[in-house]
């Protein structure tokens, strides 16, 4: 795609294989981490001070992808200046792992109900959503558990 060149036939199969190879990528990922949960003898946090905001902006960012799937998502955005101690790598993976489950098994025809607040100095997120019950097989590695 880089190449600009004017064939969209070319260019969907290109995006195509970038795509898979996300999906491939993502996949080993959790099985690394997943290998890493299971044989850690400790857990280190490593916490730093990091804006609110830069989290929202992630989270912004599953749930414009969502929309793009004709997902109906209700969301009222957070905007705060405020600063919070977490691990910003740990932050993505539990949004990746909840926006993952969500495309897996919502009811395409529901609302996807996602609520941020901050109270008592706490970041706050709630997702609802309900269960697609026509699904085939769910799958799991249990990672989200841990």
């Amino acid at each position: 795609m880089n190449l600009k060149r004017d064939d969209i036939k070319f260019r969907d199969q290109y995006l195509q294989k970038c795509l898979d190879k996300v999906e491939e990528i993502t996949y080993l990922s959790n099985k690394m981490f997943e290998y890493s949960l299971v044989f850690s003898t400790e857990y280190n946090s490593d916490l730093s001070s990091i804006p609110v905001q830069k989290v929202m902006d992630t989270l912004v960012d599953h749930i414009q992808y969502l929309r793009e799937m004709d997902l109906h998502i209700l969301y009222e955005p957070l905007q705060t200046s405020l600063s919070m101690d977490a691990n910003f790598a740990m932050m993505q993976r539990i949004l990746n792992n909840i926006f993952s489950n969500i495309q897996k098994y919502c009811d395409p025809w529901k609302d996807i109900v996602i609520q941020t607040t901050i109270e008592e100095n706490q970041l706050k997120m709630s997702f609802t959503n309900s269960i697609n019950h026509h699904l085939d097989k769910v799958e799991s590695n249990g990672i989200g558990l841990k």
